[in-house]
């Protein structure tokens, strides 16, 4: 580290008017001005510990580090004053410190690069920020935790415009978020301006630092998507589980015993308590399937068991590969999703689709699509059924507040269109019911209008293309938005104990809507095996759930009135 007569005469030169403008206001900078014309003097005194004490011929004491934040004054204020910058300026004009301190070829050149004079004449204004583009990335991050960096990568995964500028100043104003923040051609990130103050002001210069280099051709998303994520530990559940399902395919179903429900049991309580979410869910399900074939219930499907055998084995097995810290990370899973805030998100209400899974959880999912960046995002109300003292009726959770606001139901945001404040959502676009979100209804526009980019498919052969899975990666949406020109017929399949709606799409092709039966729709399900083709409306759009080969359907939507299938009467 330089000494710090030096770094002083460093930070002096750098504090230009611009620089100090954007770290107070101009207002303040101008007062300060002022004073100095009006004939207010400055005596400095180097201290011992690293300061600079500067008594103003008013008599207020400033005393001065090499940053601007750690600068005090003895004035009231809590915030950088005008006696600060006055100090700051004086030296700069009358350079006192210079004449008291011996000169020495180092200093003089120093001096030389960092004047003011210098830097505004000699210096283009294009220069001297190419620090901003060479520093390593790792130097960058260096000093912020992993959950910080989780944030940033999740931040830099939104669509942003950016503006730059350059003066004295290099700033760069991220347009969506109406953040500006000021580099100095100092390779200091601490140095940086932001406009805004809070808590989050480191995050926001990382932020734009990043934004700038990608702009300039940097690609570091996998770099940070790797300091992203601790690396997880070894498990002894994984060994446990192989052995398990191994014992399972031999066996057989025709002699498996009902005792392996316990092991399934013991080890998903295992896996929980180790930190495996993914491998919990798997084994419930599991679980679940292999209670419905010992129950004999029509239900049970071997095609579905053996799927969750295969894709659970295959999870045991990419766990002992060498993977990288994010996909293993994502093949791990996680109980609580990181939510990071936005300040603000419009969404449209698009539907809400109840269910149930065999491991032993309920809930209900709404649907709300962001026409800004044609995303969907979600909220799902759910919690676990299988203790006896939990339940979950889908009746009284639809019709029941929001967590946003008292006054609002949950049936009533699903109808609707509405501005979010504050908003909290992971990186799959879940929506946290975190407090503090403000949320402000919207006139609703009606469906027709709005583009639903990517999730809007007209042609059936395309469904496939949306519905395949990565086992690492990104995951294509499973939600998708259909337009009917009208319903064929409706049949109940005994069999298979499903409605099927025949329906035509716009383009003139045929697919088949699947609701499976279920005791808490029955009503539902017999109104739409009864009601003629067509006395249902036509021209409507259906947002569908697409799983494998079927299409489940969860709402009509058609100008701005919304039906959801399984919720409304």
């Amino acid at each position: 580290m330089q000494p710090f007569p030096i770094r002083f005469r460093q930070f002096i030169a750098e504090c230009t008017e611009d620089y100090l403008i954007r770290y107070t206001n101009k207002g303040l900078y101008n007062r300060a001005l002022k004073d100095m014309d009006k004939g207010i003097t400055a005596d400095y005194t180097w201290t011992e510990q690293e300061r600079v004490q500067c008594t103003l011929s008013d008599g207020t004491i400033c005393t001065l580090a090499d940053t601007i934040e750690q600068s005090v004054c003895s004035c009231p204020s809590d915030k950088i004053c005008r006696h600060i910058l006055l100090a700051i300026l004086y030296e700069q004009h009358y350079s006192i410190l210079g004449t008291q301190q011996e000169d020495s070829e180092q200093t003089a050149e120093q001096e030389q690069k960092l004047s003011p004079e210098h830097s505004n004449h000699s210096e283009q204004p294009e220069q001297g920020f190419e620090w901003m583009m060479d520093i390593p990335l790792s130097v960058l991050l260096h000093s912020y935790t992993t959950a910080q960096i989780a944030e940033v990568d999740f931040r830099l995964s939104i669509k942003e415009k950016i503006h730059v500028t350059q003066d004295t100043l290099l700033t760069v104003r991220m347009e969506l978020q109406q953040i500006e923040v000021s580099f100095t051609r100092d390779p200091d990130l601490t140095k940086a301006l932001c406009n805004v103050r809070d808590n989050r002001v480191s995050l926001y210069k990382l932020e734009a630092i990043l934004r700038y280099r990608a702009l300039h051709g940097l690609e570091e998303q996998q770099l940070l998507e790797e300091s992203s994520y601790p690396a997880p530990t070894s498990s002894s559940a994984v060994a446990e589980c192989r052995k398990l399902l191994t014992d399972i395919s031999q066996i057989g179903l025709a002699r498996l015993p009902q005792t392996v429900m316990a092991r399934l049991e013991a080890l998903a309580i295992t896996a929980r308590s180790e930190e495996l979410p993914n491998l919990e869910r798997a084994l419930r399900s599991i679980r679940g399937e292999l209670e419905l074939f010992f129950a004999r219930h029509v239900r049970f499907n071997m095609n579905k068991l053996m799927n969750r055998l295969t894709e659970t084995y295959l999870m045991l097995e990419a766990w002992e590969q060498d993977l990288t810290a994010s996909q293993r990370a994502q093949l791990v899973g996680s109980f609580r999703s990181r939510y990071y805030e936005r300040a603000q998100l419009q969404l449209y209400a698009l539907g809400a689709e109840p269910w149930e899974t065999r491991s032993g959880y309920r809930g209900i999912t709404y649907y709300l699509y962001c026409p800004d960046d044609e995303e969907m995002y979600t909220y799902t109300d759910a919690r676990p059924i299988y203790y006896e003292s939990n339940t979950f009726h889908y009746d009284a959770q639809y019709n029941g507040r929001s967590p946003w606001r008292a006054s609002l139901s949950m049936k009533q945001l699903a109808a609707g269109q509405w501005n979010f404040r504050n908003i909290k959502i992971n990186r799959d676009r879940r929506i946290s019911s975190a407090e503090g979100t403000r949320i402000e209804r919207l006139d609703r526009v009606p469906v027709e209008q709005i583009n639903f980019g990517h999730y809007q498919v007209e042609d059936p052969e395309c469904i496939q293309q949306h519905t395949g899975v990565a086992l690492f990666g990104y995951k294509k949406p499973r939600i998708l938005l259909l337009t009917l020109d009208s319903i064929q017929h409706t049949v109940f399949d005994p069999s298979l104990q499903h409605l099927l709606i025949h329906a035509t799409l716009q383009g003139g092709s045929l697919v088949t809507l699947v609701i499976p039966y279920h005791q808490e729709w029955k009503q539902t399900i017999r109104k739409l095996e009864k009601t003629a083709p067509e006395q249902m409306s036509s021209k409507m759009k259906v947002l569908v759930r697409a799983d494998g080969q079927h299409l489940y359907p969860i709402s009509f939507l058609k100008d701005t009135s919304i039906q959801h299938l399984k919720l409304d009467e």
